[in-house]
C-alpha cells in the first residue's frame, strides 16, 4: 500500500475518520516532513509524530549504555584486582575493616530513642487544698453587726428546738396509737 501511495503521491485511508484525523494533524504540524513528502521508511507508521515515543526510546538507549559501562567498569575492576600483590590486597582488606568499624561506631553514637539518655520526669507538686473559711464570730464583727449576729443565732437555735420538740411529740403520739391496738 505504501508503494502505491508513494507512486501516486496520495494517501489512502480506510475510513473518513482516519482521513480527518490525519488532515487535522497535518494542519497542526504534527506530521513529519518525511511523511508529507512520501519519503518515510517502509516500517514507519503514518500519522502524528508521538514526541513521548522519542523520549522513551532515548531513555532506553541511555539505560543500555549505562548498563554496558557498568559491566565494563566491573570487568576492569576485576582485572585490576587480579594484578594487585597479596600485600596490597591485605592492606586494602584491613582498611576496609577499619572503615566499617568507624561507621559502626558512628552509627552507635547517633541519637536514637533506644540509646538516648533517660528523660528525668519532673514531679508535679500536688495542689494545696485550702480549708473552708471559718464563719465570723461575734468578736470578728464590729459592734453594730455583732448584735444582729447574736439575734440570728438565738432565732435559729429557737427554731431548731421547736422542730425537735415537734418531732418528739409526733413520735410519742405514734407510739401511743400502736399500744391501743
Amino acid at each position: 500500500m505504501k508503494t502505491a501511495e508513494k507512486q501516486e503521491k496520495k494517501r489512502f485511508f480506510i475510513n473518513a475518520k482516519e482521513k480527518r484525523d490525519y488532515e487535522q494533524a497535518m494542519n497542526d504540524g504534527k506530521i513529519s516532513e518525511k511523511q508529507l513528502n512520501f519519503k518515510e521508511d517502509e516500517d514507519e507508521e503514518l500519522g502524528p509524530v508521538d514526541p513521548s515515543k522519542k523520549v522513551k526510546e532515548a531513555a532506553k538507549a541511555k539505560a543500555r549504555l549505562d548498563e554496558i559501562k557498568a559491566k565494563r567498569a566491573e570487568k576492569e575492576a576485576i582485572k585490576a584486582e587480579s594484578k594487585k600483590s597479596p600485600e596490597q590486597k591485605l592492606k586494602e582488606k584491613e582498611e576496609k575493616a577499619e572503615k566499617e568499624k568507624e561507621e559502626e561506631i558512628a552509627k552507635a553514637k547517633e541519637d536514637r530513642p533506644d540509646n538516648a539518655a533517660p528523660v528525668k520526669k519532673e514531679k508535679v507538686p500536688e495542689p494545696k487544698v485550702e480549708a473552708p473559711p471559718i464563719p465570723p464570730t461575734e468578736s470578728d464583727l464590729p459592734p453594730e453587726l455583732a448584735g444582729a449576729l447574736a439575734q440570728k443565732k438565738k432565732a435559729s437555735l429557737a427554731q431548731h428546738r421547736q422542730r425537735v420538740e415537734e418531732s418528739d411529740s409526733d413520735s410519742d403520739s405514734d407510739s401511743s396509737d400502736s399500744d391501743d391496738e
